[in-house]
């Protein structure tokens, strides 16, 4: 019995990447292999690699870079 991936805590894979380096797929037949493709998605795969080592999804591993860089290690919080 296999078990749907919504009912499950474990992110879509597609090998070691993200589900979401799927979509260069599409862009690299409608590019026709162009080279900027395969330099955005080289990019967008070591961006991948790199949030998966710090155990981040793609969207919080942007936060996290965002909190970083942008504020200053800085977590606003309500006074």
């Amino acid at each position: 019995m296999e078990v749907d991936y919504r009912w499950t805590s474990r992110v879509p894979m597609f090998g070691p990447f993200h589900w979401s380096i799927v979509v260069f797929f599409p862009l690299l037949f409608a590019t026709r292999m162009s080279k900027w493709t395969l330099i955005a998605l080289a990019l967008y795969a070591v961006f991948l690699i790199l949030a998966q080592r710090k155990k981040f999804g793609p969207i919080e591993y942007l936060g996290y870079l965002w909190i970083r860089f942008v504020y200053g290690f800085k977590w606003e919080v309500r006074s």
